[in-house]
């Protein structure tokens, strides 16, 4: 009779210990994740530093260096950040007149990448330059912009008016090689490329997806699409940026 409050006690906490039961995988999840945790973790600082400042838009991680990345802001700088300097950035870039909304590292050549801004321009740049190599003006708000995984030359635009822009610097470094509407009453909001064949696809705000297939002209100098050389891809694109420089083209007062 004296326990009989104690087993009460217990059976009354029955409910407790089946509902701690019933999330064990919820905290396996969480325990399997803990690195993931420790990184986001790691960088607190370096994201507070960022957002406290700033309200940033598009940002992309080195692909050979996860304490290295690009943020873009709505302001239109550019901020090199790295995750063992946190008190400040690493570099800036004054590169923009707008909100930066993408900024993408190129996947085969580690020191240049491309944004796309609502200032109506994608800008080709070179890490270690204050000025970007090359300027378009594509007349309307770039929304997005992309390389292909499987060419160091090639990447797509995606604006504000519907149109999908793809370029390939090593047949022509002056402009897009096709500029094509692919919806009339929306605008496109996100572009890819498939990443083992000649496929790029395109979504606007809507929410609908595009799927369009390069044509050949488009491909020129492309053989493979999956067993990709990346020494190869990377002697490719510093032969185009080595015809071009460092020197700011700007395409719009070029013309």
């Amino acid at each position: 009779v004296s326990t009989q409050s104690t087993w009460e006690a217990v059976v009354s906490t029955q409910s407790t210990w089946e509902a701690v039961v019933s999330t064990q995988s919820t905290w396996e999840a969480v325990v399997s994740t803990q690195s993931t945790w420790e990184a986001v973790v790691s960088t607190q600082s370096t994201w507070e530093a960022v957002v406290s400042t700033q309200s940033t838009w598009g940002f992309d991680f080195h692909a050979k260096s996860s304490s290295q990345m690009l943020v873009g802001t709505e302001e239109g700088y550019l901020h090199l950040c790295n995750t063992a300097y946190t008190a400040e950035y690493a570099r800036t870039f004054k590169g923009h007149k707008m909100a930066v909304y993408t900024v993408r590292w190129n996947p085969f050549h580690d020191a240049t990448f491309v944004t796309a801004s609502d200032d109506w321009t994608l800008k080709l740049w070179d890490v270690n330059e204050e000025e970007p190599v090359i300027s378009y003006d594509l007349k309307t708000s770039v929304a997005d912009v992309a390389w292909a995984p499987f060419c160091s030359t090639l990447f797509a635009a995606c604006t504000s008016d519907g149109r999908v822009h793809i370029f390939n610097l090593q047949v022509n470094k002056n402009g897009p090689l096709v500029s094509q509407r692919i919806v009339k009453k929306d605008r496109l909001t996100h572009i890819a490329f498939a990443a083992d064949s000649p496929i790029l696809i395109a979504g606007n705000a809507r929410g609908s997806v595009t799927s369009l297939k390069l044509s050949k002209r488009l491909l020129k100098g492309i053989e493979t699409f999956t067993e990709v050389d990346a020494a190869a891809e990377r002697e490719r694109l510093e032969g185009v940026l080595a015809v071009t420089g460092s020197k700011v083209l700007d395409l719009e007062q070029a013309s």
